[in-house]
């Protein structure tokens, strides 16, 4: 169960959370910042200590421009790494929760394994919750259930997706990352 927006739009209610995700869900947002004790101690001794943190320095940069690639599936073989798009015209795309979400920075690096579409961080499949609703998807560990099965209707080289279970949803596969 979830806490969202109620339908009078002024006041939280309680629902299943596939309930506020199929009306588009919601995003945190950042409302204020305050810089970490930590990290003031961390750069108080990089002043005070350049060399030492140089190599270290180095180090990070080096993980930072591996994170920008993507997961390491992604990066082992980028040709094997899509991004979905619901086939409705409405630009959204899936995110790492399974969300169809608009924001084109969230959507999530996936992958077609057989019948599967997979995170490609973790592996879990592409799950359509059973529940007949066209925009709830969620990621779960991989079973050979209907509601996690894929077919390709141009065969193998197509760029589009649609789920074996009905409704039938359709997906635009694009290279990851979405630009």
């Amino acid at each position: 169960r979830c806490l969202g927006l109620a339908p009078d739009g002024k006041s939280l209610s309680e629902a299943p959370c596939a309930a506020f995700r199929a009306k588009g869900g919601g995003r945190f947002t950042k409302q204020a910042a305050k810089v970490p004790v930590e990290t003031q101690l961390y750069r108080s001794a990089m002043k005070e200590n350049p060399e030492d943190y140089k190599l270290l320095n180095a180090q990070l940069l080096e993980l930072d421009k591996e994170s920008q690639m993507g997961p390491a599936a992604c990066r082992a073989n980028p040709a094997s790494c899509v991004t979905m798009f619901v086939a409705d015209g409405s630009g959204r795309c899936l995110d790492d929760q399974g969300a169809l979400v608009n924001d084109k920075s969230s959507c999530d690096a996936l992958r077609v394994v057989g019948l599967h579409v997979q995170r490609a961080e973790n592996s879990l499949c592409l799950d359509t919750w059973s529940d007949e609703d066209r925009d709830t998807f969620g990621f779960y560990g991989c079973h050979d259930g209907d509601n996690q099965k894929f077919e390709l209707p141009g065969g193998q080289g197509t760029s589009r997706i649609c789920t074996q279970s009905e409704p039938e949803v359709c997906f635009a596969m694009k290279p990851y990352p979405a630009l």
